[in-house]
């Protein structure tokens, strides 16, 4: 090695064991030998491959903390109100220690993968978090309930939503953890560490947000200085892009009904005249003139996107 008369000793990880632990107690074991070895002997570690994992865990951490941030500042931005954004900002590490422990329960390992996962969930956990607290806002501002009020109300409205979604979202990971083969081995730790993830946080959102909810919430202060004018901005350009969105799909429904070449009144009394019998036509009731258009509903519609938002 290097021009010197060398002894290589190989050491290959065990299956079911961690490299980095591995790679830690060799470490410690060749400081420990070097003390007794003669002078003029030494070890070198030549190929550690455990330096590549360090490095991808490395980048997956950053990673991570990268979009909770990037979590915490969209939910900043839209609900424009620190105490709203108390709430999700704390369910996000409740929900990943929680992931975490149930990984540790189950014997899973911190890896790549887990990492992995524990970034995709990042986003998905605070969803029932901010749609609880959006209500508890809204029956606040609008309504005029207490906070404790309007979290009790919020959650009569919400808990069967929030459990519903849940369940759709574990639907979609757990059955991958059921992969045969390979494959499914590989991704197994990935899928179950989501579907942990948002098992606690349905729980965090049945219980814990809106229990701050009906502590931190009050009314609507207006906010002064360089986030009052960075929000108003916003606003403003938030609400064009909805008017702008709402033009779009009027302009859509608009289209496709002079696509189909009569109004939808017309239609639907076309279409069952055509469907019924001739003997039964008679009996047909007259035409009915008063049925709603599909502009009628676009107001709502452009409502329910402005209150979204």
């Amino acid at each position: 090695m290097n021009g010197k008369v060398g002894v290589g000793v190989a050491i290959y990880q065990a299956p079911d064991s961690n490299a980095l632990d591995i790679a830690g107690r060799v470490a410690s074991e060749i400081k420990e030998v070097e003390a007794t070895l003669p002078s003029g002997l030494k070890i070198d570690l030549v190929y550690d491959t455990t330096e590549f994992v360090k490095m991808s865990i490395q980048d997956v951490i950053i990673t991570l903390i990268q979009a909770f941030l990037l979590v915490v500042l969209v939910i900043f931005i839209f609900l424009q109100n620190w105490r709203t954004t108390v709430i999700p900002l704390i369910a996000i590490p409740v929900a990943l220690i929680g992931a975490m422990e149930f990984a540790f329960l189950f014997g899973f390992s911190i890896n790549n993968l887990t990492l992995f996962g524990l970034i995709l969930a990042t986003g998905l956990v605070v969803d029932d978090a901010i749609v609880i607290v959006e209500s508890c806002t809204e029956k606040i501002q609008k309504q005029g309930m207490t906070a404790r009020e309007a979290a009790i109300a919020s959650m009569n409205d919400l808990s069967g939503a929030t459990i519903a979604t849940s369940l759709v979202l574990m639907a979609v990971f757990i059955p991958v953890a059921f992969f045969p083969g390979f494959t499914g081995k590989l991704y197994q730790q990935f899928a179950l560490i989501i579907a942990f993830a948002i098992v606690v946080s349905t729980f965090n959102a049945l219980s814990f947000s809106p229990s701050m909810a009906g502590i931190l919430l009050g009314p609507a202060q207006p906010m002064g200085g360089p986030f009052g004018w960075f929000f108003d901005k916003f606003n403003r350009f938030f609400f064009w892009l909805s008017d702008r969105f709402y033009q779009w799909v009027q302009f859509f429904i608009k289209s496709v009904t002079s696509f189909w070449g009569c109004s939808w009144p017309g239609h639907w009394q076309q279409s069952l005249w055509m469907t019924l019998p001739a003997t039964d036509r008679k009996s047909l009731p007259k035409p009915i003139s008063n049925l709603p258009s599909p502009e009628a509903h676009l107001p709502p519609l452009r409502r329910a996107l402005l209150n979204s938002g």
